[in-house]
């Protein structure tokens, strides 16, 4: 556990600066709904991004030394369970494990330049400590690629992910829900109501639905996890609200995450 990943900083300017905060206030500022406990996995992950490399071992003793309560999804509290006992990444299996390990991984997206080799090495991979879920590592790849797009101002995301999926050996149903989602528009018969992946969901509501609020309404049946990678989605395409501010910490990591390094 003593790896260490490089990742290259970005440099984010207002309107992008605006963005980030819009993805932090979305994953921490919880105010009208329970904070899943992966979110607290989160906040570790941020707190670890503020040197030249990323300490793997720092991240999971923060990890493992974390109560964060009832609120984690099974797959998360399983692979942190694992975690805890072995001291290694959990066996990789191909049982469905939902948005945990991708709100977990999310900050992610605020430290590596945008090659999507490098972005997605570094979800792919960070999300395996947490679960040893596949298709949650892919959701955690499909969630920080979108991210990232929405970042650089780009909502043509779709691409991106289809590309970093494939990449990453995805099974072919996944790729093709990735490919209809164009197609299926809101309010119409064949919309993607109802499907029940996570992921295809995520992707189906960042694409389609224009407020956090509407992403909020479509994936809330889904749980506070799926709601909570869709609304920090949506800030990140849409910049922070008005009435939000981010707290003293966040702000200041932030500006060292977005610092110009040379």
């Amino acid at each position: 556990m003593g790896t260490a990943v490089s990742l290259s900083s970005m440099i984010l300017t207002a309107p992008r600066l605006d963005r980030a905060r819009g993805l932090l206030a979305g994953l921490f500022l919880s105010r009208d709904r329970p904070a899943p406990g992966e979110c607290a996995l989160a906040r570790v992950l941020l707190g670890a991004l503020d040197t030249p490399e990323i300490d793997l071992a720092r991240i999971v003793a923060g990890w493992v030394a974390l109560n964060p309560g009832p609120g984690l999804t099974p797959a998360v509290a399983s692979g942190l369970d694992w975690l805890r006992e072995h001291g290694s990444p959990p066996l990789p299996h191909h049982e469905p494990a939902g948005l945990g390990a991708a709100l977990v991984v999310l900050p992610l997206v605020l430290r590596t330049r945008f090659s999507q080799a490098n972005l997605v090495s570094a979800a792919y991979h960070t999300a395996g400590l947490v679960t040893g879920s596949q298709p949650g590592a892919w959701a955690a790849v499909a969630a920080t690629v979108t991210a990232a797009c929405f970042l650089q101002d780009r909502r043509d995301f779709l691409g991106d992910v289809l590309e970093a999926l494939k990449a990453n050996d995805a099974p072919a149903a996944l790729v093709d829900g990735v490919r209809q989602i164009p197609f299926r528009l809101p309010g119409r018969e064949g919309s993607w109501d109802g499907s029940g992946d996570e992921t295809l969901e995520l992707l189906w509501a960042s694409h389609h639905l224009p407020t956090a609020a509407r992403v909020a309404q479509h994936l809330g049946p889904l749980g506070h996890v799926a709601m909570t990678v869709g609304i920090a989605l949506a800030g990140a395409r849409e910049g922070i609200g008005p009435d939000q501010s981010l707290d003293a910490d966040l702000e200041r990591m932030l500006a060292v995450l977005t610092q110009e390094r040379v």
